[in-house]
């Protein structure tokens, strides 16, 4: 006998069909306040729940079902029964976590009893009594007083059974059995971490038994010129129709009554920059029912824009999960609200939910706050690519995959459309998805066909549509990781007039991403390139505790749980516990709505990227530094440039005529006033400009100063009036730099190319350092060090040049480049470092190069002119500004999950290391270079899997490189640009070497 929960064709038994989202109350003024929790008609049943959990269906049997609770365990409702020791979190991306042998799944089905007794209010009583569970993974059965009531699938889809028949006065008594896996299962791979169980509200409703409201159509909208609200309102009742009054609640607490439709005169409409929210109050007998609602429009121009009301709006977005390292799926009100304030600030006016619907109260504070919303239906198959092992590669579609069988067609179908139904009366959603990474086939056909026919007020979208060469079905091309030269230079000259999207992009794994501003590059340069949303908001951890009883995050394979992807879980703009990452400051500063550039040397010409907000709503703060000093500053309210203008505005500079390392502008945009996300004060934008101003460096001193040369077999030593240097010959490198009589160095200066793969770098590692055994095809992580051909020393009373050749090489291959290296030192203990590097023409490009020097204990303290103050890259230093900063060794370090590559600066003039009483080493260039100061070398970052396992040494490691190589997006998206390739066969590149003295 076929399972039910092995039969695509039953998704439910006895649930209700589905409705739009709302909650009823029994006064007019609990309705227009709008907290749940105030009407008689609602009953919260979350709380602790008794629990028992079964590895084997088989096992939990009817007599089970039936038994008293107090023999069982508990567990709070709603959350996922693995983040409560009932099983593991298992993370997979693609892979299912069982065979696919589709409708099947293992016979070893774990499952979930719950078990819960509640009293029904009086409220309740001569009333039609409803449940409703807002999630649950995989399926479940609901039994009530020990009748079985129903059976629902759809992990992230509400689920609503009517049980007034099933129900008694006092104490009732509720059952929910989960299963971890069904059929619906194979629709559900999505990529995070696999948990089960009752993860989302559950709650009573209490509806008028004769008749009562049983679903809610509204529509408003502007009329043509964008100016007049259109506000039409359908109701749909469950038993006799019954009479009703409607009424609009505005912002300012005035209400208009009305029946049918409502058209509203200069109506303040919706967008995310000004949510403008009315209230729609619905009566019908003891019930009311509040709806809030905007006016807006969402439309493409005949140049495939995205228009919303009537503007081009460009998609600043990002990808969101329900994720949570400790309540997994289970995020609460609070949770959501954390998030969306984050991204507010951050500059994020869209969301794309991947992949799957959100908790209602999602959409109502994107509502609230002002986002658009791409809803995606809970639909992903992305097992299928790999699931035949004589297929080599990616599979993209076979006729074989469940959305071209027929006997899943109403399983798609079903899916989006408790989606639309739930969530049609929320303004920010200007788009149905119908889900990810599914391939194409006939059922999302049918998807298209139903969400176009159910509401033609917002578009569809699907990225798979590209494997059918997206159908008239879908109305946004949308792609996944294209290279920004490949959608300039292809998609988007292919003749489509859809809007272009990219649903994902720019992959915020660890360290990067680093490719953000070349995408808005050319987002802003075609009109038909409406944005796109980058993978993803949080890094995805679960927490485990280590041998000492200290939490830390993990990643998949760390519950021994297989299959598994490992870190691919951990890529996010955020860390787990939503602390910011430099990935999520690059994102706000290329995502900014102010751009500025400099006309004059006290005129700015500033352009308004709003679509809505007028640029009088902000004040500018500007700051004159010289040298990161700075000398001169004030604050200006900006005139009313409208959205998408430009004005220009004079600033009373007084430049210097001459600086040392710079003069930078620094141009800060506030906003004037509170708002929902952030108090007055909260910087939108920042803008830092050089000013050309005349640069002249500090003399070098005129004093000659002696030094005494003495050279034996191995070393170079070289002393004088404060110093002690000694360079050995033998290894191509200074071995001991003493000042004052301490020694600095822990070892001997050398060249290195390595760095700790980021994880965007898991594609070129694999050539930089691969890991088959005899299979290397470069070894830059074990270099044997420099070969030295040859060592030359030429000295007088003030001077030494020592001149080596040497090279970088790895066993069993050819060397991978050749150094000249001319040392300088004078009698102030000056080391100027010139050189010249020919690198192997088959080589490929280098993760870095530069000089490494290993200093002992105590210098823990820098100061620099370069990038910062956080972590700069090539390609990733939008955010940071050019300017003078301090820091701790300590400090430096990034604490991503998986530990890699971090703390680099780039653009750096001087760098000061330095121990706590002032003494230390001073590095210097007249073209900027990279440096970086850590306690971790790149092996010892690389050969630990997770950062609490890292021990930082005592010693510090200061990198000062000719150069170092971008960071990309390529964990997912396009390689590294060639431009932030290191990719230079003959460079040269030269800087200094001071003392520094106590004050």
């Amino acid at each position: 006998m076929k399972k039910i929960w092995e039969n695509p064709e039953i998704l439910k038994i006895n649930r209700e069909e589905p409705r739009s989202y709302y909650i009823p109350y029994d006064t007019l003024e609990s309705a227009v306040k709008g907290v749940k929790e105030e009407s008689h008609y609602y009953k919260c049943l979350n709380g602790d729940w008794a629990f028992l959990y079964f590895p084997r269906e088989f096992d939990c049997t009817n007599g089970i079902i039936q038994s008293d609770f107090l023999k069982w365990e508990t567990i709070p409702v709603p959350s996922n029964w693995q983040m409560h020791g009932y099983d593991v979190p298992q993370y997979t991306n693609v892979t299912y976590p069982y065979p696919v042998d589709i409708p099947y799944v293992p016979d070893e089905n774990p499952v979930g009893l719950y078990g819960f007794e509640t009293e029904i209010f009086s409220d309740f009583k001569g009333r039609e009594s409803y449940i409703v569970f807002e999630g649950v993974s995989s399926c479940f059965f609901l039994y009530i007083n020990g009748k079985k009531v129903g059976y629902s699938q759809g992990s992230h889809l509400v689920s609503e059974f009517n049980i007034t028949k099933y129900i008694k006065p006092g104490k009732n008594r509720i059952v929910v059995k989960v299963l971890k896996w069904c059929d619906g299962s194979y629709l559900e791979d999505q990529d995070f971490y696999r948990l089960s169980g009752i993860f989302r509200d559950v709650y009573l409703l209490s509806r008028n038994a004769d008749s009562h409201i049983r679903d809610i159509s509204v529509n408003a909208a502007l009329d043509a010129h964008y100016k007049n609200g259109l506000l039409s309102v359908k109701v749909d009742f469950l038993g006799k129709k019954s009479e009703y009054k409607t009424s609009l609640i505005d912002t300012d607490g005035s209400t208009k009554e009305f029946t049918g439709d409502l058209k509203l005169p200069n109506v303040r409409k919706w967008n995310a920059e000004a949510p403008e929210l009315y209230t729609l109050i619905i009566k019908c007998k003891d019930e009311f029912i509040p709806i809030k609602t905007g006016f807006r429009n969402y439309e493409v121009s005949s140049k495939g824009e995205f228009l919303v009301n009537g503007v081009p709006v460009k998609l600043k977005g990002v990808n969101r999960h329900d994720s949570d390292p400790k309540l997994g799926y289970s995020v609460p009100l609070w949770h959501i609200k954390r998030d969306l304030t984050l991204m507010k600030q951050h500059n994020v006016n869209a969301i794309r939910t991947c992949h799957y619907p959100n908790t209602s109260e999602f959409y109502n504070l994107c509502d609230e706050y002002g986002f658009y919303v791409i809803d995606e239906t809970d639909i992903e198959l992305h097992g299928f690519v790999y699931r035949d092992p004589n297929i080599k590669g990616y599979q993209t579609y076979n006729d074989e995959w469940p959305c071209n069988m027929p006997e899943w067609r109403e399983a798609f179908v079903e899916r989006l459309v408790r989606m639309l139904e739930r969530d049609k009366n929320h303004p920010c959603i200007f788009a149905w998805s119908l889900g990810n990474e599914s391939s194409y086939g006939k059922n999302h056909d049918a998807m298209a066909e139903e969400a176009h026919r159910r509401d033609k007020t917002r578009l569809v979208h699907y990225e798979g549509a590209r494997y059918a060469d997206n159908p008239p079905s879908v109305d946004i091309i949308s792609h996944m990781y294209s290279s920004p030269e490949d959608i300039e230079n292809i998609y988007l000259k292919d003749g489509d007039k859809r809007p272009y999207f990219l649903c994902e992009y720019c992959h915020a794994m660890g360290n990067g991403p680093g490719d953000l501003k070349d995408y808005w590059d050319v987002i802003y340069k075609y009109p038909r390139f409406i944005g796109g949303c980058v993978w993803e908001w949080c890094d995805h951890a679960a927490v485990k505790n280590d041998e000492n009883g200290n939490e830390y995050f993990t990643y998949g394979g760390d519950f021994n749980e297989y299959p598994h992807d490992g870190v691919f879980c951990v890529d996010g703009l955020v860390f787990p516990d939503r602390t910011l990452s430099t990935s999520i400051l690059e994102m706000k500063s290329v995502y900014q709505n102010i751009k500025t550039v400099l006309k004059n040397e006290n005129t700015v010409e500033i352009t308004n990227l709003f679509d809505f907000t007028p640029l009088s709503s902000y004040k500018l703060e500007w700051a004159l530094e010289r040298d990161g000093d700075i000398i001169d500053s004030g604050s200006i309210g900006l005139p009313c440039v409208l959205p998408h203008k430009k004005a220009r505005v004079t600033l009373p500079l007084n430049l210097p005529k001459v600086c040392k390392d710079g003069v930078c502008l620094n141009l800060s945009y506030v906003t004037k006033n509170d708002a929902k996300y952030a108090d007055a004060g909260h910087e939108v934008a920042f803008t830092q400009l050089d000013m050309k101003v005349k640069r002249v460096k500090d003399a070098l001193p005129s004093d000659i100063l002696r030094i005494l040369v003495n050279e034996d077999r191995e070393c170079v030593n070289i002393k004088g009036k404060d110093f002690e240097y000694s360079f050995n010959k033998f290894y191509g490198g200074f071995a001991s730099l003493k000042i004052n009589g301490e020694e600095t160095l822990a070892g001997i200066t050398s060249y290195g190319v390595y760095r700790a793969p980021t994880d965007n770098d898991r594609n070129i590692k694999n050539k930089w350092n691969s890991y088959k055994e005899n299979f290397k095809e470069n070894e830059l992580m074990n270099l044997m060090g420099a070969k030295v051909y040859d060592v030359k020393v030429k000295s007088s009373d003030s001077e030494v040049a020592i001149t080596v050749k040497s090279s970088l090489c790895a066993k069993s291959k050819l060397p991978l480049l050749y150094v000249t290296t001319k040392y300088l030192i004078n009698g102030h203990g000056f080391i100027t470092v010139y050189t010249d590097v020919d690198v192997r023409e088959t080589a490929v490009y280098l993760p870095r190069f530069g000089m490494e020097l290993l200093l002992l204990q105590g210098f823990e303290n820098i100061e620099y002119y370069g990038m910062g103050p956080g972590q700069s890259y090539i390609d990733m230093k939008n955010y940071t500004r050019m300017g003078k900063f301090k820091n701790t060794v300590t400090g430096e370090y990034v604490p991503y999950i998986h530990p890699q590559e971090h703390g680099n600066h780039t653009g750096l003039h001087w760098a000061k290391v330095l121990k706590d009483k002032g003494t230390g080493i001073e590095f210097s260039a007249e073209k900027s270079i990279d440096f970086c100061a850590s306690h971790f070398t790149a092996k010892m970052l690389e050969e630990n899997s997770h950062r609490h396992t890292l021990t930082p040494m005592a010693e510090t490691l200061v990198r000062i490189d000719y150069k170092v190589s971008g960071l990309g997006s390529n964990s997912c998206g396009p390689k590294l640009n060639e431009k932030y390739q290191l990719n230079e066969k003959k460079f040269s590149y030269s800087f200094t070497i001071k003392p520094v003295f106590k004050n």
